[in-house]
């Protein structure tokens, strides 16, 4: 089913919002063996009205016959729907300086913010100094979306090397920039950020708050 969600600017009151639920947060319940099981992800898109060939933009099963060659090519002159697709399938390919320079440029220079976003995701899978450049590049799209995506290849890279950029995206105007800085910056300092923790405890975000709390479970 297709349909728009509750946008982060309306009010709360009324029934809570499910995907909030203490109970719903990715390793409730469960014992972790250490940070890195902690998931940094894009979460909450608001759906809103999409086809159903939008909808599966992200099932590169469509295009795993085609060669890199032929990836490369729907990701230059494909549709928004082709580039997304062609994106993603080519974190699957062999890393190649080609495939680097191609993802780069469509992160840095599509007009879809989608693809952007997409392209930036396949280039934190494939790594290097190239992907982080542009990585750190996209922190400051116009798409917040593309941003929070920018923060979770940033962490998957190096989170260490690219503190200061992960940090400043603490205080970015999108709930969900925000909800991955925290999480990586958890994942790095574990006690040792309690205070942004303790700060996003008063996100104005519900689901920035819930994060705040489900990660101060793990401070002493």
């Amino acid at each position: 089913e297709v349909r728009p969600m509750r946008a982060p600017e309306e009010a709360t009151d009324g029934p809570t919002d499910p995907r909030v639920h203490p109970e719903q947060s990715p390793g409730f319940g469960v014992d972790h063996a250490g940070l890195e099981d902690i998931e940094v992800s894009r979460e909450d898109v608001e759906i809103g009205e999409a086809t159903p060939r939008e909808l599966a933009a992200t099932d590169v099963s469509r295009i795993a016959s085609d060669s890199a060659k032929e990836k490369l090519e729907r990701l230059a002159t494909g549709d928004a729907v082709e580039r997304q697709r062609a994106a993603l399938a080519l974190a699957e390919e062999e890393r190649d300086p080609a495939i680097v320079e191609a993802l780069v440029t469509a992160a840095l220079e599509d007009d879809e913010a989608d693809v952007r976003q997409f392209a930036v995701e396949a280039l934190a899978k494939l790594g290097g100094e190239r992907a982080a450049t542009a990585a750190a590049a996209v922190a400051t799209d116009d798409d917040p979306w593309v941003r929070a995506e920018a923060v979770v290849a940033l962490d998957r890279l190096d989170r260490a090397a690219h503190a200061d950029r992960i940090e400043r995206a603490l205080d970015d105007d999108h709930h969900a920039v925000r909800r991955n800085a925290l999480v990586s910056v958890f994942k790095r300092e574990g006690e040792g950020a309690l205070d942004p923790l303790v700060a996003a405890a008063g996100d104005e975000s519900e689901r920035v708050r819930e994060w705040a709390v489900h990660l101060l479970a793990g401070v002493d």
